[in-house]
């Protein structure tokens, strides 16, 4: 039996858009029991969000960066999420999938050389994360 593969997922709240088109893609692998997605949707009011992306962040074993201009901008996803992710990738617990949701300029960014889903067309884009996820 595979063990499940547990999933993060980063993303601007102002691309909140494309989370829920990437969540469509994985509901099979999700009712199969394969995978595991966390993302700050999940979390319930009166719960410490900090602590909660922390956690998720640790747990995970995929770590997919919706990156947009908006994500870029969002200091918190730099200062929290994305330095944690690209540590965790260099160290070889987690490997990071960068996916261009929008138009924007990866050069200086601390996933630039990591391999990422081009931006075009979505279903295509999201159906090569699907295999990726299955390999």
């Amino acid at each position: 039996m595979n063990k499940r593969l547990n999933i993060f997922i980063s993303y601007s709240h102002k691309g909140k858009k494309i989370l829920q088109t990437l969540e469509k893609f994985l509901v099979n692998l999700k009712n199969s029991s394969q995978i595991s997605v966390w993302h700050d949707e999940m979390i319930l009011a009166g719960q410490e969000w900090d602590d909660l992306i922390k956690t998720g962040l640790q747990e995970s074993g995929v770590i997919t960066l919706l990156v947009s201009f908006d994500f870029q901008k969002s200091k918190y996803i730099r200062e929290n999420k994305l330095t944690a992710a690209i540590e965790k990738h260099k160290k070889g617990q987690a490997l990071v999938i960068p996916i261009k949701a929008s138009s924007c300029d990866w050069e200086g960014k601390p996933y630039e050389k990591i391999q990422g889903l081009p931006h075009g067309e979505r279903e295509r884009t999201l159906g090569k994360l699907f295999l990726v996820l299955m390999n």
